[in-house]
């Protein structure tokens, strides 16, 4: 019998673990189509090095995110951040939202709202 509830409240729980990350999803998906749809259309060609945003950025390949400079918006309406590497040298890239965490892309929002209201 206890084995029964045991497996139970097994599967019980690995059901409600899909259906949240059901919902996390579908909210990550809404959330990159507001940046890319609305937010940085508002601030195409814009330079935003001088507001000093930074969000957590963390590579495929690294264990531990790092803090990275928000740089600006191009022409096409894609975010730039800036990354230092090891050797020292500072370069401007371009990411896809799918690249940035969870947290990095909420934050990202609230940074780049500010900015637009």
């Amino acid at each position: 019998m206890l084995v029964a509830v045991f497996l139970f409240r097994k599967i019980m729980s690995y059901k409600k673990r899909e259906e949240l990350f059901s919902k996390l999803e579908e909210i990550r998906i809404d959330m990159e189509k507001y940046l890319n749809e609305y937010l940085l259309q508002l601030l195409k060609n814009k330079e935003l090095t001088e507001y000093e945003l930074e969000i957590l950025f963390q590579p495929f390949d690294e264990d531990a995110p790092e803090l990275v400079k928000v740089h600006s918006v191009n022409d096409k309406g894609e975010l730039l951040l800036t990354f230092e590497y090891f050797d020292g040298t500072i370069q401007n890239e371009e990411v896809e939202m799918e690249q940035l965490r969870f947290d990095a892309l909420f934050q990202l929002i609230e940074l780049l709202e500010q900015l637009v209201e």
